[in-house]
């Protein structure tokens, strides 16, 4: 079963609505040792405290729901949907799992993977994408060549707009390293998915510039940095003066008084961390 959020309502969808009453498919208890990872699976499966607890249910209480495979080319079977179920069960010691075998192209594998797992209050902002881009290209290859429609016949079944779709795929474009911003909460959605129309060089440049000055950006200055990227101007000393901002005016302090203080040639931004490295330096000493 999956969760589909429609505005403020929670609608409980079964297997049955989501593939079709004439696609169950028959039910077998499979050994897990012939179980397969689905390809780029986009969500992550991780042995923390709710999975934990998932395998003490399943070990109580066994797998009350089947998980959902199909049959690999290579042999054994791939799972569709069920991989967190499967782990919990093998750290409860469970041989075999119960599992619904289905003939599922992979246009249906990708859309039921993505719906059986998206609306977990857990996904990260990074999976939630790279589910979306992946149920995205398969729409767009099995038919639907443009790329709004697609959208559109996406956010029918999801509990996301088509805009809203739209911005999660683009965060795929996102570097490894400001894409792990976005999911600590460091780097928020709408500006990531304004720096990832800037080049992978650009983006590398933003990334060291923000992770050594330790630097947050606003919607203003993402909309500042991708400004001057399509104008071809951003450079480290231009990405400086817009992160910068003369910030410490803004606490009643003007940057001539300090500068003087500093070499002629050093950026605000330099100076900016030299600071705070005092400050801290100062405050452990105190």
């Amino acid at each position: 079963m999956t969760e589909i959020k429609k505005g403020n309502r929670v609608t409980i969808m079964g297997l049955d609505e989501i593939l079709g009453a004439k696609e169950k498919g028959n039910i077998e208890e499979l050994d897990i040792r012939e179980l397969h990872e689905f390809r780029n699976h986009p969500f992550r499966v991780l042995d923390n405290t709710e999975m934990e607890a998932l395998a003490v249910s399943i070990k109580q209480n066994g797998v009350l729901n089947p998980i959902l495979v199909r049959k690999r080319k290579g042999g054994g079977f791939e799972i569709v949907s069920g991989h967190r179920r499967t782990r919990a069960s093998e750290l409860a010691g469970l041989k075999t799992i119960p599992a619904r075998i289905m003939e599922l192209s992979d246009e249906d594998a990708i859309s039921y993977m993505v719906d059986s797992n998206i609306q977990r209050e857990s996904v990260l902002p990074s999976e939630k994408a790279k589910a979306y881009r992946m149920k995205y290209d398969v729409l767009k290859h099995s038919g639907t060549k443009k790329g709004g429609m697609t959208l559109k016949k996406m956010a029918e079944t999801e509990g996301d707009g088509w805009k809203t779709i739209q911005r999660y795929i683009a965060l795929t474009n996102l570097s490894k390293d400001l894409l792990d911003m976005v999911d600590s909460g460091r780097l928020g959605i709408v500006q990531g998915v304004t720096l990832s129309y800037l080049t992978k060089a650009e983006q590398e440049l933003v990334f060291l510039k923000i992770r050594s000055a330790k630097y947050r950006i606003t919607k203003e200055k993402a909309k500042e940095i991708h400004c001057l990227s399509q104008n071809g101007q951003l450079k480290e000393e231009t990405l400086s003066k817009v992160l910068s901002d003369n910030k410490l005016r803004k606490h009643g302090i003007k940057m001539e008084k300090i500068r003087r203080y500093f070499p002629k040639n050093m950026s605000d931004s330099d100076i900016e961390l030299a600071l705070f490295q005092i400050l801290e330096a100062w405050n452990k000493k105190h």
